[in-house]
């Protein structure tokens, strides 16, 4: 099914998720206008060279529009702003900035909170009854939870309540969207896609797989454990399940939703433990997830440390298991096959792992 025939406005055109959403939508035939700072030719390859791009796109139906989430009506001209909401659209919210460095909050700040309340007066303002806005946030927005996450609005919290500021500056901006027409899609850890393991992201599991690869570059063969629960779950969605979720879910009647809040995390969960199973196979180490109170009796080793150092932030997301509800796909009518299965995260990490060893290797 396609997304319902008005125009598709996305911010955060030239990111990994934006890049294969607007794909996404020009072929299933929308018009879309991309909303980016770079020149028109770089924004039109990125999406042409996409992470689930299978072939030629046609491209007649996007327009590049220049744009600053730092200025009024988002750097816009009157005459741009009305043509943009001159009739009902999908205005789709990705534009985030994504950093775990602790010196990084006020960008943090000022992109994922501020930019997103820029972003919500425009529509407020400008957009015409029967618009949405689809604001794409992160399922950790959570926090420091340990029950089950339910599709509800969290409340305010304070920073030391998350794994990082990225995920505080998350949920300060989901307390934004109330009273606007839409959804709140909370993404889980995006990871390529799922036929080719072509992925365009350094973030993630990609960012564990670098960090480990740096190490046995040096020192290969090794055995390396990481601070960990093997058990973990790591909610991964490759991004052409991501994508198609989103085009689906914008043809649906959301208003039966309360609240407007859906989780687009794995029906599959992988484990902590088998992600360094194919880690291993794929690179030149011995990898395992070393339970903490395992580290307490037998310390982590010299080049272990450096290892454990890189990780500051990508190991918050092995030490422990987190359950989502995932109600509101399945009463979208959505279905949901498995996401990852093995031979999936094999495509994957081995993928990414190949663009790491050699100069020919899989692109990402």
């Amino acid at each position: 099914m396609s997304t319902p025939v008005r125009l598709q406005i996305v911010d955060g055109s030239t990111g990994f998720v934006g890049a294969n959403l607007i794909h996404r939508l020009l072929a299933n035939g929308n018009q879309v206008v991309a909303l980016a700072r770079q020149p028109v030719d770089a924004v039109r390859n990125q999406i042409s060279g996409a992470a689930i791009a299978d072939g030629d796109l046609d491209l007649t139906g996007l327009r590049v529009l220049n744009w600053s989430l730092d200025e009024p009506d988002l750097g816009l001209t009157q005459a741009e702003v009305e043509e943009l909401f001159a009739d009902p659209c999908d205005y789709w919210h990705l534009a985030a900035a994504i950093t775990f460095r602790p010196g990084n909050h006020e960008e943090l700040q000022r992109v994922n909170v501020d930019g997103t309340r820029t972003a919500l007066e425009v529509f407020h303002k400008y957009a015409p009854t029967g618009s949405r806005f689809f604001q794409v946030s992160s399922a950790y927005s959570c926090g420091l939870v340990t029950d089950e996450v339910p599709e509800v609005w969290h409340q305010a919290a304070e920073p030391q309540e998350f794994r990082n500021y990225y995920e505080y500056t998350k949920r300060e901006a989901e307390l934004l969207y109330a009273d606007t027409p839409g959804a709140v899609l909370r993404l889980g850890q995006i990871v390529g896609d799922s036929r080719t393991g072509r992925a365009a992201t350094d973030y993630g599991l990609y960012d564990y797989i670098r960090a480990i690869h740096t190490i046995t570059r040096r020192r290969p063969n090794e055995l390396l454990r990481v601070i960990g629960d093997p058990a973990a779950e790591l909610h991964l969605v490759p991004v052409d399940a991501c994508v198609r979720w989103m085009t689906e879910i914008a043809t649906r009647d959301l208003g039966h939703l309360d609240p407007p809040v859906i989780h687009l995390v794995d029906s599959v969960s992988v484990t902590a433990a088998k992600v360094a199973e194919l880690i291993s196979a794929h690179l030149p180490v011995d990898l395992r997830i070393a339970p903490q109170d395992e580290v307490a009796t037998a310390p982590l080793n010299q080049l272990e440390r450096v290892l454990e150092a890189r990780m500051t932030y990508t190991g918050k997301y092995i030490s422990r298991s987190l359950k989502f509800r995932r109600d509101n796909l399945p009463a979208l009518g959505i279905d949901e096959p498995p996401t990852v299965p093995d031979d999936v995260l094999d495509r994957l990490v081995g993928s990414y792992a190949r663009s790491l060893l050699t100069p020919n290797g899989a692109a990402r």
